[in-house]
Order: structure tokens, then C-alpha cells, then sequence
């Protein structure tokens, strides 16, 4: 139809396969590309947060690693974006997400803030490393909600010893049950940036 105006998102192709293939093929996240991995999960979240909108749905399946590479992250699929200036038309309490990534606040139905996609890159960033949710043990059903937020609140499994301590401290405090322990994109990224 002439005339008629529709709005599109276009992505590049990102050849080399997600995150959640790499996991299922038991390549995990090298400690050594960490500091790499992490930096350019935050410098997505952040041009995201910049532009005033949430992901929401920070998870290996929307995680592309450029070449298979996983210092080369790309955030992918903004089907449970939403923007920060704009009035929503999700109506709270509302389950929105992955449950396994989905941070306290949203899995309880309150609105979310910046801090959910930085709680899902924790989650991920952590599974990646030792290729275990750290907070599902193997044989717990992931989808249980109530054991799930009571398993958050008691903290994440360990991280791997060769983790050096400030992105340990930093990756602990990303998946912190309270939301305004987790920071913002700028200050974890001010850690990473003292570490080089």
C-alpha cells in the first residue's frame, strides 16, 4: 500500500552462534576473557540504558558471541524492550522475562528499573564461567518461583578460585537480591577499568 509508513528493528547477522549454544557444547567463559566478556555485556547494557530503554531479557539465547568468541558479546532480541520515558502498557504486577534471569523485582511483579539487566548479566556472566546456574543447582526445577527467589536471597553458588577478587566482589554484587546494590553500568565498568 502506497503511503503506508511501518516501523522495523534491523539487526546485523553476527556469525558464530549464542551464548546458549556455546553452554550446551560445554565451551564456557575463560577466565582470561572475562574482564572482556563482562565489559562489552555492560557497554551493550549501558547504550541500551542510554537510550532509555530495559532489555529485560538479558539471556544466552539473546547473547551472540561475535566469531564464537566470547569476548565479543552481542546483545540481541529486544522483544521484551521497553523505554524509560514512555508511559508502558504492561500492567503491574506483571511476570515479564526468563525466569531463570529474571531479578527479584520482576519475578515479585513490581516495575523494574535499570538494575534487572544488570542482575540477568550477572546471572549469565556467572554460568558462563562455571557452567552451572548459580542459583539452580543440578536437579532443582528452574521454573519454581517461590524456591527461586528464596534461593537468590541466599546467595550464588562459588565462582572458580582463578576469578580474581574485585570482579568477584563485582560479579556478587550484580546478583544481589536489592536492587540498589547492584550499581549501575557506569560504576561496574569503572571496576573493570581499574583492573587494566
Amino acid at each position: 500500500m502506497a503511503g503506508v509508513r511501518r516501523e522495523v528493528l534491523r539487526f546485523d547477522y553476527i556469525p558464530g552462534g549464542d551464548a546458549e549454544r556455546a553452554l550446551q557444547e560445554g565451551r564456557l567463559l575463560p577466565a582470561d576473557e572475562l574482564p572482556a566478556f563482562l565489559t562489552g555485556m555492560l557497554r551493550g547494557i549501558q547504550a541500551l540504558h542510554e537510550a532509555d530503554v530495559l532489555h529485560r531479557d538479558v539471556k544466552p539465547g539473546n547473547v551472540a558471541l561475535r566469531n564464537g568468541v566470547w569476548s565479543e558479546p552481542v546483545i540481541l532480541d529486544l522483544g521484551l524492550a521497553r523505554l524509560l520515558d514512555m508511559s508502558s502498557i504492561t500492567v503491574y504486577p506483571a511476570f515479564m522475562g526468563t525466569l531463570p534471569y529474571m531479578a527479584p523485582e520482576q519475578i515479585e511483579g513490581r516495575r523494574v528499573r535499570k538494575a534487572v539487566d544488570l542482575f540477568a548479566a550477572g546471572v549469565l556472566t556467572r554460568q558462563a564461567l562455571t557452567g552451572q546456574h548459580p542459583f539452580h543447582p543440578p536437579g532443582v526445577n528452574p521454573q519454581d518461583v517461590a524456591a527461586f527467589g528464596s534461593r537468590i536471597t541466599a546467595g550464588p553458588a562459588p565462582l572458580p578460585d582463578e576469578v580474581p577478587a574485585p570482579l568477584h566482589t563485582l560479579l556478587d554484587r550484580m546478583v544481589s537480591a536489592s536492587e540498589h546494590q547492584r550499581g549501575s553500568t557506569k560504576s561496574c565498568l569503572r571496576v573493570l577499568a581499574d583492573l587494566q
